[in-house]
């Protein structure tokens, strides 16, 4: 299978244009089986197939950056980055995220589990690009769910006036946009998108570009240009924010896509490729209802089928009961946002239409027009998923709490949604406004029993050999250094012996640690010096701990790095020939605890580690609201009955 010879860029490259129907038939496949096991948005990844693909023939997203609008459409862009592999833990504890998750791999530039950021986060690193003066280019692969939400137009007017170069990609599976009538405004539309046309109006706007008379002549023709196109094919809203426009274009044609892809680099300007796509392609069942496997749970790949659910969920209960309260109150109403299945409102939509009310991506529009109608006398029950109320917070104060009206918020999922991660799962406190993971730090009495058991191991030895993340499992592990101690010293005997101790003390505990499912990682204090100018030095150092601490633990992809020392030294960016290195011995998740680094660290960097005896922890703790998750010692650890360890936390 092609499908199977692909591990990089190149080898996506190298695969013949008249071999790449071939490659997304693979790849449709691939998704249908692996999804039917671990469940997963399946139609919306089946739709974007050769879009994804002509992305990576035409750009690298280990640097160029690609921002995703909503997340669930990236399965692709996972399987073609050095992913594949892991996709039998989709959705499941440790393994692959649903959503993009720069933690995984630097191909992933933002998390995105929410919708409409997209343009206004790519404005945001196309502006970073233009301050440092670097070169990369920026695109966001939004679909037309993500119009709905009006964050997406404050990013596209900002966006379209700041002229800065970037791309948006406007997958349309189903939303008119720009409704054109008639034969001869169609014919003109595909005639803006044939190369020649493309290849004369670059070459015009650079000759011109040359000379002062020549810009003048530009501007000018360009002016008549665009006002006879505009009475004919009039504009698109796009057009009016600022953005060229190209478009639409079949986006399951790669070679019209990255036609359009390297044009719109050539531009260098904000520009709008609009796409259309048919979500489910490929797959019979998913083209038929493309609602049903928008996210679906396991079914069987030959018929489409899921298994029979046998008792209704809470949704589903919730559903019935607004529908018998509504059948004798006619001041009830619904109302959604985007979510009417997910919420069990269908039945409600289908029995009292009038009442209802899908609002779109547009939680804070949700709750605003909920007050309106509460304040005119009706009921409004607005039922929206818990972590995209958070989107509608001002709303919930000003507009609802403040005049004390009468909303029923009906929150769904509430609690844990273990499968779609983190983004999906977690709560703010309002008061401090820092978030929390629900992540039960069940490691922490089997390290307390460790230290108990052996309270003549050093600070510096046994006692410290775990740090704490904090963030979905992982623990990182060295043991005791040796570099600071001659080999022909006298007291090396000693010291050999206490640190062969060490390890064998700790096998028990690592064991224990593993059947609790925490994951290790390379702590890099003791083993892969970073702060060093060799490369050598770093493939030595990386043998060696694979040497003593990976026949330990296991095989692993994390890399700790300590106190701010990044790979290649102030080469914050990771670019260097010794992160380039570690990258090609599978590490993939790169962390600091050092202080002074706050302002250099990679700014999608997956987590902070603080030693369990660390002074820095109490530091850096003044700074966690940059981080998903940090624990200084003294939150998880009880130390009225520890032992004191003289640690001044």
């Amino acid at each position: 299978m092609l499908l199977d010879t692909i591990h990089s860029r190149q080898d996506l490259l190298d695969i013949p244009e008249d071999q790449l129907g071939t490659l997304c038939g693979e790849i449709r496949q691939f998704l249908v089986q692996n999804v039917s096991r671990t469940g997963g948005h399946l139609a919306s990844n089946l739709g974007i197939v050769e879009t994804t693909v002509a992305i990576h023939r035409v750009f690298d997203t280990s640097r160029d950056r690609l921002v995703f609008d909503v997340g669930h459409q990236c399965y692709v862009h996972k399987m073609l980055t050095g992913r594949m592999d892991r996709f039998d833990t989709l959705r499941q504890q440790g393994g692959l995220s649903g959503f993009p998750k720069p933690c995984e791999s630097v191909h992933d530039a933002f998390i995105a589990g929410h919708a409409s950021n997209a343009v206004s986060v790519a404005l945001g690193m196309a502006r970073a690009r233009t301050m440092a003066g670097e070169d990369y280019h920026v695109l966001a692969l939004m679909g037309d769910g993500a119009l709905t939400g009006g964050l997406s137009y404050e990013g596209f007017n900002n966006a379209g006036a700041s002229r800065e170069p970037m791309i948006v990609l406007l997958n349309d599976n189903g939303m008119s946009i720009t409704p054109n009538v008639g034969a001869i405004s169609r014919y003109l539309a595909q005639a803006r998108l044939r190369p020649k046309y493309l290849d004369l109006k670059l070459w015009y706007r650079q000759t011109t570009a040359k000379s002062a008379f020549g810009r003048r002549l530009y501007a000018l023709t360009h002016k008549v240009k665009e006002h006879m196109r505009r009475s004919i094919l009039g504009t698109t809203l796009f057009e009016n924010l600022g953005f060229t426009y190209l478009g639409p274009v079949d986006g399951h044609d790669i070679s019209r896509i990255e036609m359009l892809l390297k044009t719109a680099v050539a531009l260098h300007e904000p520009v709008l490729i609009h796409l259309i796509t048919k979500k489910g392609r490929g797959y019979a069942p998913a083209e038929k209802t493309p609602q049903e496997f928008h996210g679906v749970g396991k079914f069987d790949p030959e018929t489409g089928l899921r298994a029979a659910v046998s008792s209704p969920s809470f949704s589903d209960v919730f559903g019935q009961e607004l529908c018998r309260m509504a059948a004798s109150d006619k001041t009830v109403c619904a109302i959604t946002a985007a979510m009417q299945h997910g919420t069990g409102l269908d039945q409600f939509a289908s029995e009292f239409s009038s009442r209802f009310f899908d609002v779109g991506i547009a939680e804070g529009h949700a709750v605003c027009m909920a007050a309106g109608l509460a304040k005119q006398g009706m009921k409004p029950v607005t039922a929206i998923y818990s972590t995209f109320l958070q989107r509608a917070y001002d709303m919930l104060l000003h507009d609802v709490a403040l005049q004390q009206l009468h909303v029923v918020l009906a929150v769904d999922r509430c609690g844990v949604v273990g499968e779609d991660g983190e983004i999906w799962a977690q709560c703010t406190d309002p008061y401090t406004n820092e978030t929390f993971l629900t992540k039960e730090l069940d490691a922490t009495p089997i390290l307390d029993q460790f230290v108990y058991e052996h309270p003549d191991f050093s600070l510096n030895g046994a006692k410290a050999i775990f740090s704490l993340t904090g963030y979905q499992g992982i623990l990182g592990y060295r043991t005791q250094d040796d570099r600071d101690i001659a080999a022909d010293s006298p007291d090396r005997p000693a010291f050999d012996a206490y640190r062969a101790s060490e390890i064998e003390a700790v096998k028990p505990v690592i064991a224990r640690l593993k059947e609790t499912g925490w994951t290790f990682g390379s702590h890099t204090w003791g083993h892969i010096r970073l702060d060093t100018k060799s490369l050598q030095t770093v493939i030595n150092d990386t043998e060696r701990w694979a040497d003593e601490v990976g026949s330990l633990v296991g095989p692993t992809q994390i890399l700790f790095y300590p106190h701010g020392g990044r790979p290649d030294g102030d080469d914050w960016h990771q670019t260097g020939e010794r992160f380039k290195y570690l990258q090609s011995q599978g590490f993939r998740i790169f962390a600091s605890v050092g202080v002074n680094s706050f302002s250099y660290i990679k700014p999608d960097i997956s987590a902070v580690i603080c030693d369990r005896l660390h002074p820095d922890g109490t530091t850096l703790r003044h700074s966690r609201s940059r981080y998903l998750q940090f624990y200084n010692a003294e939150d998880i650890m009880d130390t009225q009955v520890r032992p004191d360890l003289g640690v001044d936390w």
